[in-house]
């Protein structure tokens, strides 16, 4: 796939201006092998004989990913399988989660932390427009805000929004802030949703760790491999799974009101928020008026198939850097892996390539939980 040629060129200085703020000063970090692996032949006679089980297991249940998994030290490990009783309560719990979400007219939930900064920066009369949106960018709720509001009827332009900067532009550094200003003061100062927020506060903050992690992810990989445009898969990134949110802050709603368990299993939870986020990230998307990129990339994020098209560029992008983080957490199901290995090779990315990707991820993460003083 080969990236369309980039057309404002101040887009993409602006880009790399707020990525050296975020990371203290430095640019994104060059892709480089894990310094303190060892190598393969320098490894103990006990790993090698580990690291044969390992590898013959992911051959037999994921012969393409085997490779990637041997350079990634990644051990077989699929998603614990529910009991019936634990099944029977995910699946009701999930219906009502969906309808309750879906009824939902909110946006998603913006993080404390950023709230607070976006409220900060809003009240300097000297911000500007590139400091604003490099803020605004690092929350999934804040983003999605400004976005809607800068595509919405009431700007009377035909031309689709698809960057916070751009949107930040357009609304104008006032509107902007109102916008982010509002979400930020919803979330923080609205009991049922703080509420909300501190019931499943690891989790919470999991998902816009993760979600953070991807879009810098995708966005350095795509300058890396001169594919697609760093700015809509950073944007992908943010917001593709948008719904587990959605999903989470609805099950936390119901829990306070005493509509649901007081108390949920682990895998149950789970599952609950995995199982139809995807459908919900759509839902919210198409609701708040997002541009149609970001839906069709939240609607193919996990499907099986996805074509080398051009058009398709950040979906790769996204899919690649979003699985592997995820890996790094849990492990995932065998058809998302098989997503995952689809991407990676349309990018052409190889397991020793995928092993830098992975560490360079792993850094990243550590920032994004600094940056966010998670």
């Amino acid at each position: 796939m080969k990236a369309p040629q980039a057309t404002d060129m101040s887009s993409e200085r602006g880009l790399s201006s707020w990525f050296r703020r975020l990371f203290n000063g430095t640019t994104a970090p060059v892709l480089s092998p894990l310094r303190a692996a060892p190598t393969l032949d320098s490894a103990p006679a006990q790993a090698h004989s580990a690291r044969a089980e390992v590898d013959s297991a992911w051959v037999q249940h994921a012969p393409a990913f085997a490779p990637f998994a041997h350079a990634l030290g990644i051990e077989f490990n699929l998603p614990v399988a529910l009991t019936t009783a634990q099944q029977e309560q995910a699946l009701q719990l999930t219906d009502a989660v969906f309808e309750a979400a879906t009824r939902d007219e909110n946006g998603p939930i913006s993080m404390p932390t950023a709230a607070l900064r976006t409220m900060n920066l809003v009240c300097r009369p000297d911000v500007e427009v590139s400091e604003l949106a490099s803020v605004i960018h690092q929350d999934p709720a804040l983003a999605a805000a400004v976005l809607r509001m800068a595509n919405s009827a009431s700007m009377g332009s035909a031309v689709e929004v698809y960057t916070v900067r751009d949107a930040v532009t357009r609304l104008g550094l006032v509107e902007s802030g109102r916008v982010a200003g509002a979400v930020a003061a919803k979330t923080l100062f609205t009991p049922s949703l703080k509420s909300a927020h501190e019931l499943f506060a690891k989790q919470f903050n999991e998902l816009h760790v993760a979600a953070a992690a991807a879009a810098g992810g995708a966005a350095h990989l795509a300058m890396e491999r001169i594919v697609g445009r760093s700015d809509l898969a950073y944007l992908g990134g943010m917001l593709h799974e948008v719904g587990k949110s959605l999903g989470l802050a609805a099950l936390a709603e119901m829990m306070i009101a005493g509509r649901g368990p007081r108390e949920v299993e682990p895998n149950v939870l789970l599952h609950v928020v995995e199982s139809r986020h995807v459908e919900l990230g759509v839902q919210a998307h198409e609701r708040w008026g997002l541009p149609r990129y970001l839906t069709t990339l939240c609607s193919s994020q996990n499907m099986a198939e996805v074509s080398a098209d051009p058009a398709h560029a950040e979906l790769h992008l996204v899919r690649v850097v979003s699985g592997l983080l995820a890996l790094r957490i849990r492990p995932q199901s065998l058809a998302r892996i098989a997503a995952v290995v689809q991407s990676l090779g349309l990018l052409g990315i190889t397991p020793v390539q995928a092993r830098a990707l992975d560490a360079s991820l792993r850094t990243r993460t550590q920032q994004v939980h600094q940056v966010l003083g998670l």
